[in-house]
């Protein structure tokens, strides 16, 4: 069994609802708003480790995953 690593927050399944013709959609990032650029739903909306947690060693629990 392989161990998630990219957590999505917004799910791909339906960022794919928002794509254009060629799979990709308009992102920007809250931090400078007027920079918009395209991306994959693979892409986008992800974090590294989101819902990973620790056990008192330190060590990466995926059970709950």
């Amino acid at each position: 069994m392989s161990t998630p690593k990219r957590h999505h927050y917004i799910p791909q399944m339906l960022l794919r609802r928002f794509t254009n013709k060629e799979g990709k959609l308009y992102c920007c990032r809250k931090e400078e708003p007027s920079k918009i650029f395209l991306t994959t739903p693979k892409s986008a909306f992800f974090e590294n480790e989101l819902y990973t947690q620790h056990d008192e060693h330190g060590e990466r629990d995926v059970s709950v995953e």
